[in-house]
């Protein structure tokens, strides 16, 4: 693939890509889970943690920029 292909990819890609949502809820015994769409896989996903919501985003963030 070119640059300028690749550029292109990427342009378009930023375009067109919403940026990941992020947040938590608190249940009425005090246990807090969080909250992550994807909107790049249409997922939803729960963790039991701040530290496993962190460690997911950068695992796909890395992710993402090993495909390119």
């Amino acid at each position: 693939m070119n640059l300028l292909s690749k550029l292109l990819r990427d342009i378009v890609t930023t375009l067109t890509t919403s940026e990941l949502q992020v947040w938590q809820k608190r249940d009425r015994h005090g246990y807090t889970c969080w909250y992550a769409y994807d909107p790049m896989t249409a997922t939803h996903t729960c963790f039991g943690s701040e530290d496993d919501m962190r460690v997911w985003i950068e695992q796909r963030y890395y992710a993402r920029w090993e495909r390119t």
